[in-house]
């Protein structure tokens, strides 16, 4: 994490920061890297103990506070800037605000996607779907509906290789859409459905 990401998270002054940094690296908890001017925990198992110390309510208000940051000055994501959306669906999924995840999530997964990064992308559109349910007209704003979310999802998978995965997520898809008011899409789905089936050497590939 970058000392300015955690100035503006944490609200201390310059000077008091970089005297709990010093701190911190003078008993190993964390570890400055000259190359990225940014710090990490020494050790993956203590970065994990502090964590479960924290209490849920801390948890939700330090997630929440990074987002807002995040959000709000995204050029602080440092070299992890092209994958703020990512971060926000973390941040804002583990701050319980479900409204701001599922945003972040689907373009999470469009970003991955179009990176070739098929597994991560399937990961975020999956979060998404999780998310669906959550939020009031979950649709509004994203561009895509749920049925486009799983079509993305099922792509992701079988390009990610689990075509098992692929051919349940358009399988939900199908269900979502109105073939008699948009049979185009629904044979396209059909079309994919069948692919997948035909890559598992499973039945009815043709049907």
């Amino acid at each position: 994490v970058e000392p300015e990401l955690l100035t503006a998270v944490s609200g201390l002054s310059e000077v008091d920061l970089l005297a709990a940094l010093r701190a911190a690296v003078a008993h190993q908890v964390l570890v400055p890297d000259a190359a990225t001017q940014t710090y990490g925990f020494r050790h993956a198992l203590t970065q994990e103990a502090l964590y479960a110390e924290l209490l849920p309510g801390e948890r939700a208000r330090l997630h929440g506070a990074f987002a807002r940051v995040l959000t709000q000055r995204p050029e602080l994501a440092g070299p992890h800037r092209l994958a703020q959306p990512a971060l926000l669906a973390y941040h804002w999924g583990r701050a319980h605000d479900p409204a701001r995840a599922l945003p972040a999530a689907v373009e999470a997964g469009l970003r991955s996607q179009a990176a070739y990064g098929f597994a991560d992308a399937q990961g975020y559109f999956e979060t998404a779907l999780a998310l669906w349910d959550q939020v009031a007209d979950a649709g509004a704003g994203l561009g895509l509906d749920r049925a486009g979310v799983l079509e993305h999802a099922a792509e992701s998978a079988y390009l990610a290789g689990d075509p098992n995965r692929a051919i349940t997520l358009t399988g939900a898809a199908l269900v979502e859409v109105d073939e008699a008011r948009d049979p185009v899409r629904a044979g396209i789905l059909h079309g994919r459905l069948g692919g997948y089936l035909r890559a598992t050497g499973r039945e009815g590939a043709s049907e």
